[in-house]
């Protein structure tokens, strides 16, 4: 099975292809400005460098987010056109559940994904193998308010790893308040994606190229001004 994944959620464009678990060609860009015109070159570099086109794709694989609302639509609109297109399936993934399924823990693993105004998105699972078929595309949350959102899942007395980008930014609360937990600090690739991409291809948990869209768990600011303003000219 070889899988084209591209992830433009975050400042690092990542896109790589592989074969089953195998990474064939691997780019990483750090320049969120250019994700638009850097995407389809470095999927040009990927199969180019792999010795394969776009009719030895098997499938497509992408983050749905929560992340840039930017970004997101930039891979949406690229993988949805090639699935439509040469009639091959895709599927999008969670980045909370991807940071997860990454790990190998024996406890919590928690993933939050910064989303600014001091508050993470946030995901965790005691057992890696729920993630395959989870459905639930996550919270935001004060990132004060953590504690209470674990202690609530999983119960208190667990060890913990958080993983995201969110632990970088919030890296001396977390070490503060959760004195024995583990941190992982490492960004998210595209083969993060392709790993639990192809759980879900051999399960045939395809989306629907035509109808698929971003999960962004929080409307953008600018949606927020919107909704804000009509409230405001209805309440006249």
């Amino acid at each position: 099975m070889i899988l084209l994944t591209l992830d433009t959620n975050t400042e690092i464009l990542s896109c790589s292809l592989t074969e089953n678990e195998t990474l064939l060609s691997e780019i990483n860009i750090y320049n969120l400005k250019n994700h638009s015109i850097n995407s389809i070159s470095s999927i040009d570099s990927v199969l180019k460098n792999s010795n394969k086109t776009l009719n030895d794709i098997d499938g497509f694989v992408l983050s749905k987010g929560p992340g840039s609302f930017t970004g997101l639509r930039i891979s949406f609109s690229i993988l949805k056109a090639f699935s439509f297109s040469l009639n091959k399936p895709m599927i999008s993934l969670s980045s909370l559940d991807t940071l997860c399924y990454r790990e190998n823990f024996n406890g919590v693993v928690v993933s939050i994904i910064d989303a600014l105004r001091d508050e993470v998105y946030i995901n965790s699972f005691c057992d890696k193998n729920n993630i395959i078929h989870n459905t639930y595309e996550g919270d935001i949350v004060h990132i004060k308010n953590i504690s209470d959102y674990i202690v609530k899942k999983h119960g208190e007395n667990k060890e913990i790893l958080f993983t995201g980008d969110g632990v970088i930014k919030h890296y001396n609360f977390l070490k503060e308040n959760f004195k024995n937990c583990f941190i992982n600090k490492k960004q998210i690739s595209s083969y993060d994606y392709a790993l639990l991409g192809i759980e879900k291809f051999k399960l045939n948990m395809f989306d629907d190229s035509m109808t698929n869209s971003p999960s962004y768990i929080r409307v953008s600011q600018a949606q927020e001004m919107l909704l804000k303003n009509r409230k405001i000219n209805n309440d006249k």
